[in-house]
């Protein structure tokens, strides 16, 4: 069943929405509104945490997978768990080794304590970024989040959705100011449109850092390369197929110990 109503639009907003009229699948404006009210509001939107890699390499020195480091009362895996449920990720896939997942799966099992539902998918072996999301290729549908299992971090989540929704773009990067942007992946911007992305480049000309958190449609999974930040994302920019939105707020990517001090003063504050 279906309800005629009448909204007011920003006319630059509705100009967007006009953009994706195609005339055969999105016929109209109003299948145009139709369509990004479905994949913006949806019950169960989908988030992914990336926890892949060298496993011997996700350990602190003490032996701890940084996954599982506990960060105030929660461990870092809780912590994203219960960010991403705050804003309607319901449904969430975690990619790992079996190492990995086994101690994850101790702390969430399959999620239900926490109010979300948890799958686990297993990588065999170790390629890349890229190849441990196409793990989850055939179990996702439509638009979904991705963050990596080693951040602790506070931003406003649905607004990158919405964000990625609206410009019609493969992948919608997290991107935060740096204060060493070489260490990280940099970006050029054109507006929100990302012109070029580079991988923790010794000079890096721009102080504009990809977070480790996007949004992607499913188009993603039809980009060659085992690396998303070496291969994916390069391509996506020069097809200008790669956006990104600058987020105010903070996280700690937990590498070594002593980044669990600031990650626990950041859980603190939150």
């Amino acid at each position: 069943m279906k309800e005629k109503i009448s909204v007011t639009v920003d006319s630059g907003v509705l100009r967007a929405v006009e953009g994706i009229v195609d005339g055969i699948r999105i016929k109209n404006r109003s299948d145009a509104i139709e369509y990004l009210l479905k994949r913006s509001v949806g019950e169960k939107r989908v988030a992914v945490i990336l926890c892949g890699g060298d496993e011997k390499k996700q350990m602190l020195s003490d032996g701890t997978f940084r996954f599982v480091a506990r960060v105030g009362g929660s461990t870092v895996v809780e912590d994203a768990v219960q960010q991403l449920k705050s804003f309607g990720f319901l449904k969430i896939f975690v990619v790992g080794g079996n190492d990995v997942l086994t101690r994850i799966f101790s702390v969430l099992k399959n999620g239900e304590s926490l109010g979300v539902s948890v799958d686990y998918v297993e990588e065999s072996e170790s390629r890349g970024t890229a190849h441990s999301l196409s793990l989850v290729a055939s179990r996702v549908d439509g638009d979904f989040l991705v963050v990596y299992g080693d951040l602790v971090f506070r931003y406003d989540l649905m607004r990158l959705f919405r964000e990625h929704v609206v410009n019609g773009g493969v992948v919608t990067l997290a991107l935060s100011s740096a204060a060493h942007p070489a260490e990280k992946g940099t970006v050029q911007l054109d507006g929100n449109k990302v012109l070029a992305f580079s991988q923790k480049v010794r000079a890096a000309s721009s102080f504009i850092a990809f977070t480790p958190i996007f949004v992607a449609s499913g188009d993603i999974f039809s980009v060659d390369g085992d690396s998303l930040e070496d291969e994916v994302f390069p391509e996506l920019a020069r097809s200008g197929r790669l956006y990104g939105l600058v987020l105010p707020g903070k996280d700690v990517h937990v590498h070594k110990k002593g980044d669990l001090v600031r990650a626990r003063e950041l859980v603190g504050k939150a």
